[in-house]
């Protein structure tokens, strides 16, 4: 953050990602996007968290982001050491039931949790998480999570998480 000249007292992590396993986690690149876009006309910086397999999908995202001249910060983490720090130095984190939601509630940070098709009553927000759940949550949980939905990784709009992060 220093090396970078980030303020981290603005800077929300990101990681809205999925494994293979789980396709519909993963919330909508349009819905992304236009959080992405809001938040940064709201002088907020982003770091997006991206998987080791989940570059590509991304990559097209952040070009058309600095094109527009919408700079962000992404990073592929190597390791939990670097995962850890870097969660630890966001302001807040917004996330899917993953990895970095957890992590990010142990370190005690301001968390918005997504949740499209996991079950969000089995995650203990200990004071520092809000969660967003999807309508249409189980009409996929528990047989269909492994099912990409379009309109299940949308349900969750961007003003929706913007309001919950400004909460």
């Amino acid at each position: 953050a220093d090396k970078n000249n980030i303020s981290k007292k603005k800077l929300i992590g990101v990681h809205v990602g999925s494994a293979d396993r789980w396709p519909s986690k993963k919330w909508h690149l349009e819905n992304l996007k236009e959080f992405i876009i809001k938040t940064k006309n709201k002088n907020y910086e982003i770091l997006l968290f991206i998987g080791p397999d989940e570059k590509n999908y991304y990559d097209n995202l952040i070009k058309e982001l600095n094109q527009k001249g919408i700079k962000i910060y992404s990073v592929v983490p190597k390791s939990d050491k670097e995962f850890f720090s870097l969660i630890n130095i966001c302001n807040k984190i917004i996330s899917g039931d993953s990895f970095a939601l957890h992590t990010a509630l142990a370190l005690k940070k301001s968390t918005v949790g997504l949740f499209f098709c996991t079950p969000p009553d089995e995650i203990e927000g200990y004071g520092s998480l809000k969660k967003i759940v999807s309508p249409f949550l189980y009409d996929f949980f528990p047989e269909k999570m492994d099912v990409y939905n379009e309109n299940l990784t949308k349900s969750i709009s961007a003003n929706e998480v913007l309001n919950a992060l400004e909460d």
